[in-house]
């Protein structure tokens, strides 16, 4: 689902949903695939409903800022198939929520960002770390990666 400003669906002829003005590499017909998984429980502003609290806070905080986003878009690299957290696809880039702190989700967080870095894709991340003041660290990333906060 297309979210932020105004939240909508539409059929796209591939086998995910995404609006049609999605027009990035990143975030459109790049080898996404589906992946079954648990129903997220936290309803945001745009009417997504998100997997944490921390992804809620930070949809709700693109969602207030005019910032479009596709939430767990499936994306396929080579042979791996992942979902980040958040497609921006008018700025054709990805932002992570990397919210656990253990060992292994640490291992899998790393393999995505040198996934990105592999494949060019343009991203940014927050992590456990950041949550204590979630909004200001997500300012700083995006101004960072170029988008206009």
């Amino acid at each position: 689902m297309l979210a932020g400003g105004n939240a909508r669906k539409t059929a796209h002829s591939g086998p995910f949903e995404h609006g049609d003005d999605v027009k990035s590499d990143t975030c459109g017909d790049r080898g996404f695939v589906g992946i079954a998984r648990s129903e997220p429980k936290y309803m945001t502003k745009s009417g997504v409903r998100v997997r944490s609290k921390a992804e809620k806070i930070i949809a709700d905080y693109l969602f207030d800022h005019g910032i479009q986003f596709i939430y767990e878009m499936p994306l396929r690299l080579d042979r791996l198939s992942l979902r980040p957290d958040f497609c921006l696809p008018d700025y054709d880039m990805i932002h992570e929520h990397f919210g656990l702190d253990d060992e292994k989700y640490r291992r899998v967080a790393a393999a995505k960002v040198s996934q990105y870095e592999r494949h060019r894709i343009r991203f940014s991340y927050t992590t456990a770390a950041d949550e204590t003041d979630i909004e200001e660290a997500l300012s700083q990333k995006l101004r960072e990666a170029g988008v206009p906060i």
